[in-house]
């Protein structure tokens, strides 16, 4: 398993907070972005929530779009 650093867990938090933040902005369920992203409703609450674990490039990207932006954006 992989050593998860500082950084990384900065980077998986501001992944979670601005999902979080997108979703409620754009009036979304956790739902709704899952089905735009083509995602299961657990990889919704994984983004959303760090401790359930890690995500993968594509779920990452997936999620970027349903909430119609980039992926520097949902990492900022």
């Amino acid at each position: 398993m992989a050593k998860h650093t500082a950084a990384f867990d900065d980077l998986r938090y501001r992944i979670a907070v601005n999902t979080v933040r997108l979703r409620a902005e754009r009036g979304l369920t956790a739902k709704m972005v899952g089905n735009a992203a083509g995602l299961n409703l657990n990889s919704v609450y994984r983004a959303e929530h760090p401790a359930m674990g890690d995500l993968s490039l594509r779920t990452l990207v997936s999620l970027a779009g349903a909430l119609d932006v980039t992926v520097p954006e949902l990492l900022q």
